[in-house]
């Protein structure tokens, strides 16, 4: 169980990692009504819904999911709360979301994203509740976003994030792999590659890597000169005075 909302008449509505109720089929969403009954409203999702938000006749759902019922639907969704059958509202944000706040008309997503539809919104965004435009809000936040509040003229957000607004700098932690970033020259936007998808770089690592191996490993001339001259008979720390004084075997006569 990810997340729960009230239904304003003492039930709720469920959404998690499920697929079955009581014995019941009901895949990632359900509604329990206030008398603990399961209720036969199933929208029918085949992903994971991390959020949900209840506005009226609407439930919102958010979470990583592809398809509602029988109809595409990217990571969000607006179900009627009577037939549970989704709305045409349809904003597609191109990550998995993770809170959900409604207020004023207004739906407020966050999570793991970059673009709400076409429009570039990093992981957090606002969107009207009719229409499923996204809107000019835009805090610009550098991480993920996994709980909202909404009190009065603020917007409360919580996550793995340490800046926001415009420009904001991305984090890096040793436990993840490093992107550069790169500014459009018309936009001023930031443009992110990959380093380790990079194919120049890593033809170049590879080049020096066979260039390492065929190096052949060989003690250098000098030192094997130096140990050839130390192995002479008569050379070295043993001989002093002209005296050979190594022991060795004496000849038989005779022979």
């Amino acid at each position: 169980m990810h997340a729960v909302a009230s239904d304003g008449a003492g039930g709720w509505y469920l959404g998690g990692d499920f697929v079955r109720i009581s014995g019941v089929e009901r895949l990632y969403v359900a509604h329990v009504l206030a008398d603990q009954t399961l209720a036969t409203w199933s929208p029918d999702v085949n992903g994971p819904v991390y959020a949900l938000a209840v506005d009226g006749p609407t439930v919102y759902i958010g979470g990583r999911f592809s398809r509602v019922g029988d109809l595409p639907r990217s990571n969000i969704a607006s179900i009627d709360a009577q037939s549970g059958l989704p709305n045409v509202w349809r904003p597609e944000p191109n990550g998995p979301v993770r809170a959900l706040v409604a207020d004023k008309g207004t739906v407020y997503l966050g999570g793991a994203f970059d673009h709400v539809g076409d429009i570039e919104r990093n992981n957090l965004a606002a969107v009207d509740a009719a229409s499923g435009l996204t809107t000019t809000w835009n805090p610009d936040v550098n991480g993920d976003v996994a709980a909202l509040a909404v009190t009065g003229a603020n917007v409360y957000a919580g996550g793995s994030f340490t800046q926001v607004g415009e420009g904001a700098a991305r984090p890096y932690r040793r436990d993840q792999r490093r992107d550069r970033v790169r500014h459009d020259v018309a936009t001023g936007r930031e443009r992110r590659r990959d380093r380790d998808r990079d194919p120049r770089r890593r033809r170049v690592r590879r080049r020096h890597v066979r260039s390492d191996r065929r190096r052949p490993a060989q003690q250098p001339r000098r030192h094997r000169r130096r140990d050839r001259h130390s192995a002479r008979v008569g050379s070295g720390p043993e001989r002093s005075g002209g005296i050979d004084r190594r022991e060795r075997r004496p000849r038989l006569r005779g022979r």
